[in-house]
């Protein structure tokens, strides 16, 4: 066994780890053990050393090293500092390495802390008790005790939640807009490398978001009227009204209403003159950032009760006789997938064309790209593959593939958008809510703006769809829906990931040319 083995090793158990998504510090702590013991194996055995390292079991995940000769027992050499250092740090996160021996084989097991459910199967699990209960409920209770029911427990519940999210929502988002236009506006976005990045993947975004509302309309019957978003004296919209939906009179009244046109407004406009500022705004710019930070963290609390709504808005929805809203969200979900697997055999075949060779042979080499977001349904954990699939299966650079695939994977918003667009759009089919033009376009315009800035936190996207309700007029309490429909329609984030890896392709052909 030689370096390369052992770097081989050690490669296949961290994307073990990352398959079970196993917490990053643990992680780190079992890779620097298992590496150290692995060392200490091969320096006491030889080169001809018979070492192998498994992972199993899924509730709790246990790593297993085991080496055939002599006996040798890694931890008992205390002499190296470093190995102290791990099985004093293992201890406080929860690891609890043990050594034994049978049959001349040496075996250590790394017991790693119990894996805690994760958001996806947390939703699960509230939508499967959500079905049982409410049909337990309707067999063996009367209309009346059912309707006290869902007056005076299910409702109460779902306001104190809706209540919690939209105290944070409207800071939320707006410290997110901030950072995008200050992140949007540096000095590096001004590069060739910048504007191919910003026509490509925000062009696509955009038109990915256009594409989706008018699809949107075309199957669920859609017809806006011609009559302004706010009304006149007359009925009619005036230019007055129309300009006062975006210019506010009262900032601390735009705040505490949550209006969400003069937020993003006051937001974009705040952010551009952070950039005019410059050094001069940089206590300000840290401001805004610390500020942003803490109220994700905010959301992330509130984040982690969303399986709780799901559960009290679905029961409610069964109860209430609502079972035909379902109907709905299926055709949604399926034109959903052919609008995304259509752009996916596009770009790729466009892919395959600036690289001259086959589209089937382009395909081959991002399917694994493919396979991993759709499996993960995370575009990050996917990046280390991606870098991968750039260098070896496409070519290119791997200091420009480190650089250039995690940006453009927080840029690239396809299925952002059209998860936004299908969602908000199906809520007003749904309640028969009438809309105009200008709130169509309002809502293009939202929805752009939000795809970019929306914050990378559990429960961004909910807090996201909460401010584009509410340029609709579509009831809040249609987030607990959309929270439910929403991992249906990640499944397909492998279309996102492989349309990251072709844009970082497109960009270095055309800085090439």
């Amino acid at each position: 066994m030689n370096v390369e083995d052992i770097s081989h090793i050690i490669t296949q158990l961290e994307r073990n780890m990352e398959r079970r998504h196993v917490h990053k510090d643990v992680a780190i702590l079992t890779r620097l053990s298992v590496e150290d013991a692995i060392c200490k194996f091969h320096d006491k055995l030889g080169d001809d050393a018979e070492i192998k390292v498994r992972m199993h079991g899924i509730i709790t995940p246990n790593v297993v090293v085991t080496a055939k000769g002599e006996y040798c027992n890694p931890f008992e050499e205390t002499v190296s500092h470093q190995m102290l250092r791990f099985v004093v740090a293992m201890g406080h996160a929860g690891l609890t390495p043990s050594f034994s021996r049978h049959n001349g084989v040496n075996t250590v097991v790394y017991k790693l802390p119990s894996r805690k459910i994760g958001d996806l199967h947390r939703i699960i699990l509230a939508v499967v008790l959500a079905v049982i209960i409410a049909f337990i409920m309707r067999g063996t209770m009367s209309q009346t005790a059912i309707n006290s029911c869902v007056t005076d427990v299910l409702k109460p519940l779902s306001g104190t939640f809706l209540g919690l999210l939209s105290a944070v929502v409207v800071p939320l988002i707006f410290f997110s807009v901030v950072k995008a236009v200050m992140n949007a506006g540096d000095g590096e976005s001004m590069s060739k490398m910048g504007r191919l990045l910003f026509r490509n993947v925000l062009g696509l975004n955009c038109v990915m978001l256009i594409l989706a509302v008018f699809i949107c309309m075309l199957v669920f019957g859609i017809v806006p009227h011609a009559n302004g978003v706010v009304a006149g004296a007359g009925g009619h919209t005036t230019m007055e009204t129309f300009f006062n939906m975006f210019f506010p009179d009262n900032i601390v009244e735009t705040f505490a209403q949550g209006k969400t046109a003069q937020v993003l407004f006051m937001a974009i406009m705040t952010g551009i003159a952070l950039l005019r500022l410059k050094d001069r705004g940089r206590l300000v710019c840290d401001f805004v950032t610390q500020v942003s930070e803490l109220i994700m963290i905010f959301m992330s609390w509130i984040a982690k009760l969303l399986p709780l709504f799901i559960f009290d808005q679905l029961l409610i929805l069964i109860l209430s006789g609502g079972i035909s809203m379902f109907t709905r969200f299926s055709t949604m979900i399926a034109v959903y997938y052919i609008q995304l697997i259509i752009l996916y055999l596009l770009f790729t075949l466009y892919a395959a064309h600036r690289l001259d060779i086959s589209w089937m042979d382009y395909l081959h080499r991002t399917a694994k790209v493919f396979f991993v977001g759709m499996s993960t349904m995370s575009s990050i954990i996917s990046i280390p593959t991606m870098i991968e699939c750039g260098e070896k299966k496409l070519g290119l650079n791997r200091k420009f593939c480190d650089v250039m695939i995690p940006t453009v994977v927080t840029m690239t918003k396809v299925l952002g958008v059209c998860t936004m667009s299908y969602i908000s759009l199906c809520g007003v089919d749904i309640y028969g809510v009438s809309i105009s033009w200008q709130m169509i376009c309002m809502f293009v315009f939202f929805a752009f703006v939000l795809s970019v800035a929306s914050p990378s936190v559990p429960g961004g996207v909910i807090a996201t769809l909460a401010m584009l309700f509410s340029v609709l007029g579509l009831p809040m309490e249609y987030v607990g829906m959309a929270a439910m429909i929403i991992p249906f329609l990640e499944l397909l984030t492998g279309v996102q990931t492989v349309c990251s890896v072709t844009h970082v392709l497109l960009i270095s052909k055309d800085m090439d040319e």
